[in-house]
């Protein structure tokens, strides 16, 4: 594990004789940490615990066992590695039903139902971050899992689970979404606005720092109208540019400031389809002007095509820009890849396909 520099051997105890990962502060070992952790859980929850002995208990038998050079006396109570495993009492608590869970200890019956509030707070962070930075130790994900009074492990399950429900990719999460995230994901794919809006009022009212743009001087109706249009296509921008690790799908231009979020379907003409990451393309400038004006576009195997229009004027820069992309695929999101339709949509309203 990356910042922990390991013990030497432990070879005061058959069952850890070969181990070097010793997690907790450089001397506690995995077969006592286990024991512990059990023991504590059934204690805190008022589980028999016989089998195990109180965890003080377990603490004296490391004492007595594995006391030595390189292996400290631990404390009373060990101190964790895994932080967020102490974000509050009630984390602590999760955790350990969790691990009595997966060992058969307690019913899975009795696990935490997510509330509506609580999928929403997940839902805006699968639509924010990009796909590879959905675990557990994401600052973001951290903090949200604190002000939910959840694991960051749990809530970075959630996400890969509500990963699995996006059938446009070739990916599955865990593979064990619940009712409830099916339901929170068709209601998204029906009505975006609204996903949207009620993500909002969640993260204002339970205090999630967001990145919404503010309206300028303007009074009444319409600062309320510019603030949620400057909000709606900011949010468009990040699910767009997250889903592509913020790169050019077709240069691999990587400078943000040089990233824009192209509508496929242009933001008038479509109004369901406006805050549908599957509805954008991650593009430079350069690129998205062109795709807007029906100069490029995207074949059904997502290839650059390029119009006559363009292609003929013989321009260096033209040569240099889009030429050596023209029939060659795109780098596709790892999630909300671009919807066909709206392509095919593209093609046919926009593209200048004549010379």
């Amino acid at each position: 594990m990356p910042g922990i520099e390991f013990s030497p051997e432990c070879d005061c105890d058959p069952r850890c004789a070969s181990q070097r990962e010793h997690y907790w502060n450089n001397w506690w070992c995995p077969p006592c940490r286990w024991d512990y952790e059990i023991a504590e859980a059934r204690y805190t929850l008022g589980v028999p615990i016989e089998q195990y002995g109180s965890p003080r208990k377990i603490v004296g038998h490391h004492n007595a066992r594995h006391t030595k050079e390189g292996h400290p006396k631990p404390p009373d109570r060990p101190t964790r590695l895994v932080s967020e495993l102490q974000q509050t009492q009630a984390a602590d608590q999760l955790a350990s039903e969790a691990r009595l869970r997966a060992r058969g200890l307690l019913p899975t019956s009795e696990r935490r139902r997510w509330t509506r509030d609580e999928l929403l707070i997940a839902l805006g962070l699968y639509l924010r971050l990009p796909f590879g930075q959905l675990h557990q130790h994401h600052p973001e994900i951290i903090a949200s899992a604190e002000l939910l009074g959840r694991t960051p492990s749990a809530l970075a399950m959630k996400l890969t689970n509500l990963a699995s429900l996006d059938d446009s990719l070739d990916r599955a999460g865990l593979a064990n979404a619940s009712n409830a995230d099916r339901a929170i994901w068709a209601e998204m794919q029906a009505d975006w606005s609204a996903i949207t809006d009620e993500i909002h009022e969640v993260q204002v009212r339970l205090g999630v720092e967001t990145d919404d743009e503010e309206a300028d001087d303007y009074a009444g109706e319409d600062a309320l109208r510019l603030t949620k249009v400057r909000r709606d296509q900011s949010q468009f921008r990040t699910r767009v540019l997250s889903a592509y690790n913020y790169r050019c799908c077709v240069t691999g231009l990587t400078e943000p400031r040089l990233l824009e979020a192209a509508h496929i379907a242009p933001w008038r003409d479509d109004p369901k389809n406006q805050l549908n990451p599957s509805n954008g393309l991650c593009l430079s400038v350069l690129h998205h002007r062109a795709f807007d004006r029906g100069l490029i576009t995207l074949d059904d195997g997502f290839r650059l095509l390029i119009s006559p229009q363009l292609a003929t004027r013989g321009d260096h820069f033209i040569g240099t820009a889009f030429t050596p992309f023209v029939g060659k695929p795109i780098a596709m999101p790892t999630k909300f890849a671009p919807d066909p339709e709206l392509l095919a949509r593209h093609r046919e309203r926009i593209f200048l396909a004549a010379g």
